[in-house]
């Protein structure tokens, strides 16, 4: 066919091969959705420079995945003027770990009928060297005191920029333009202290230091040095300009990283800054010499950062300070604790009483309350997870289990804390592992789609299908959709993976129309976290056409309950009846249901749930869906009955004419071979 599935996304193999000619090239393609605030990134880009395929929230997960924290503003500006109408920008970036600048150009491509920006497509490459030059030095301008230029073909070291303690130790030695060699002698025997000495003549020998810099373009050392009387911290940060494996220019920074390094001695050390109290590093000290059985608890405190935006930092540490006052209050001679970072603090109960912590707990957290009143700033309301500890057991270990139980509460109101269960930790590992496996089974079709059909119960020939997803795992076996589906409506990967079984569906449809198959309507479900991304609607329009199938072919179903709760849900529903998709409303009667909605809707068939299919042979179930299926047809709509398991069902739908049924009594889900030859029949 010439096409393939390339990580959720179809390409046509001649587009495939364009990426990879362009990658060859140094130059990368992405695709931006501005009214989704989304990012989608070509595969030859992900395999190159080590990126995600997609980013949500742009264009701050870009800038925190990708961009340097110096260029975050420029990198929020290009896509707030293509968020705001402009045709065309760009600038050039730095990017995180080997990528190095890049230049970045957008362009829209697309306009809804508001004149919106509704798509763009975005180049990333390398800009010329003379650019790449530029840039270094601007972004050494930001930290770095002291600036060279080093010609290795001129043989010569050019300053650009000199420190007034550089230009009193040196003089006018580096205005005469010396040779790089003698510069980095002269510069060791003046600058560096003498016991470091050795180790900078071996960075600055020539030949090492080429070697070194053709392997990985940026050398960095620190050293201690003697400057203006006092001693102090450098960093030395050395940048290959020439690229493709040579040296021939390069651009060599000096900074004053004293402060840094006492910043990091003090990390080190046992008195946390904001309590004054222990702080991580005294605690696992102090833990190391328990030798009984006790209770880790982690503690945090439910949206902390609001007392930093409303009432500033220095309140903020003022309650940090009046938490670790409530913990103390609480703590025996032999108890621990000690305040980690931000609003996270850990304590240690030396106790086997489960129920000693849990009162203390609970203490720590009338307290707190009190306190909170007291000092008229928002309500703090800590939470907590608990586990054993043994000193068998390593704390990371320990601290690890108490966040796991801590997360199982986050978002909970009956309760405050719990204790690690071994249970809670395979259910996350198992989570953690299906969100890692999640692109890797897009990209190798591990999602598969199944079809359960549709058959009227007057002819008993089949009339249609719905599209279910299954999950093959790396070792062959399914996956239950009660596992990965909540999981992926949580966070949020279910959108991506509605448009994969769409794309999946349209293909399949599209091989049978080619092979003169018989046409029937297989609909797909289409998720609320999908549905809550305006261009929903075009994409799936878009890839329809891409693919050459009528949408009368690919149905799709929305819940009742979505439909319900949302008029924005509703018009995204209008807007697919108007791009020619029937809709099918799903689980009618399985919650709230509202006749009003059939009407002020354009919903062409109605699906009723197996909980009122249940009811059949119940006279007031027996009512309900007279009454359901005659308004149905009154309003010109197409009913079918999920969940058929019986005769009796089957009979007493049809009679009241209903129009298809979906069950295990004429089939259950099948997957693609068995399905295809439900068709032949």
């Amino acid at each position: 066919m010439g096409e393939t599935y390339y990580k959720g996304t179809m390409y046509y193999e001649p587009e495939k091969r364009a990426q990879q000619a362009l990658a060859a090239a140094d130059i990368y393609t992405f695709r931006y959705y501005p009214q989704d605030r989304l990012l989608v990134v070509t595969d030859s880009t992900v395999e190159n420079t080590g990126c995600k395929k997609f980013y949500d929230s742009m264009p701050d997960s870009l800038m925190k995945d990708m961009i340097m924290p110096e260029d975050y503003e420029l990198c929020r500006e290009m896509y707030e003027r293509i968020d705001s109408g402009e045709k065309h920008v760009m600038a050039n970036l730095r990017c995180k770990g080997q990528i190095g600048l890049m230049r970045v150009t957008i362009t829209t491509t697309d306009w809804d009928e508001q004149g919106r920006p509704e798509s763009a497509i975005g180049i990333i490459e390398r800009p010329d060297e003379g650019v790449i030059a530029a840039e270094l030095v601007r972004a050494l301008s930001d930290d770095y005191h002291s600036i060279y230029y080093i010609d290795f073909d001129k043989n010569q070291v050019i300053p650009y920029r000199m420190s007034v303690e550089a230009e009193k130790v040196y003089g006018t030695y580096f205005r005469t333009y010396p040779a790089p060699e003698e510069a980095m002698k002269y510069f060791v025997m003046k600058s560096v202290m003498p016991e470091d000495r050795d180790e900078m003549n071996q960075l600055s020998e020539i030949g090492h230091l080429k070697q070194q810099l053709e392997e990985s373009r940026i050398v960095i050392r620190d050293f201690r040095a003697a400057e203006g009387g006092r001693n102090a911290y450098c960093r030395m940060k050395m940048v290959n300009l020439s690229g493709n494996g040579e040296l021939h220019r390069m651009i060599v920074g000096i900074s004053d990283i004293s402060r840094e390094k006492i910043k990091e001695l003090e990390r080190f050390a046992y008195i946390d800054p904001v309590t004054g109290g222990d702080n991580y590093v005294r605690f696992k000290e102090k833990l190391a010499e328990k030798t009984e059985k006790g209770f880790i608890v982690s503690l945090d405190i439910h949206s902390f950062k609001v007392v930093n935006s409303i009432c500033g930092t220095a309140k903020g540490d003022e309650i940090l300070r009046e938490i670790w006052k409530c913990i103390q209050k609480n703590l025996r001679e032999n108890d621990l604790a000690a305040h980690i970072n931000a609003d996270h603090y850990i304590i240690y109960f030396e106790t086997e009483d489960a129920s000693f912590v849990s009162e203390r707990l609970e203490m720590i957290t009338i307290q707190l309350s009190k306190r909170s009143a007291e000092l008229a700033v928002p309500q703090q309301i800590p939470y907590f997870g608990v586990s054993v500890w043994e000193p068998q057991k390593t704390i990371e270990q320990i601290y690890n289990e108490a966040n796991i139980a801590q997360q199982e509460i986050k978002d909970r109101k009956d309760i405050n804390h719990a204790f690690f269960s071994q249970e809670d930790a395979s259910r996350i590992q198992q989570e953690k592992q299906m969100e890692d496996a999640f692109e890797t089974s897009i990209k190798e079709h591990r999602f598969e789609v199944w079809y359960q059909p549709k058959y009227s119960p007057d002819s008993a020939m089949l009339v249609g299908a719905e599209a279910l997803v299954r999950w093959r795992n790396s070792e062959g076996d399914l996956v239950p959709p009660g596992v990965f589906i909540p999981l992926f409506e949580r966070n949020g990967m279910i959108r991506y993976l509605d448009e994969y079984v769409f794309r999946t569906v349209c293909l399949q449809q599209k091989a049978w129309m080619e092979e003169g198959r018989q046409m029937i309507p297989i609909s797909v479900n289409l998720s609320r976290a999908s549905l809550y991304f305006q261009s929903v609607v075009e994409r799936y329009r878009m890839i329809a056409k891409e693919v050459g199938v009528d949408p009368v072919w690919v149905p799709i179903e929305i819940t009742e309950t979505a439909a319900l709760d949302d008029k924005a849900i509703r018009q995204l529903a209008d807007r697919f009846y108007e791009a020619g998709f029937p809709l099918h409303i799903d689980d009618f009667g399985a919650g709230y249901s509202s006749f009003a909605t059939l009407n002020i809707m354009h919903f062409d068939t109605l699906k009723i749930d197996k909980s009122l299919i249940d009811y059949i042979g119940n006279y007031g179930g027996d009512r309900l869906l007279e009454h359901t299926i005659a308004l149905a047809k009154e309003l010109g709509m197409h009913v079918t009955a999920e969940g058929v398991e019986n005769e009796t069902q089957v009979a007493f739908l049809q009679k009241l004419h209903c129009d298809s049924i979906q069950g295990y009594y004429y089939s259950k889900p099948l997957p693609l071979e068995e399905f295809a030859k439900k068709i032949d029949n």
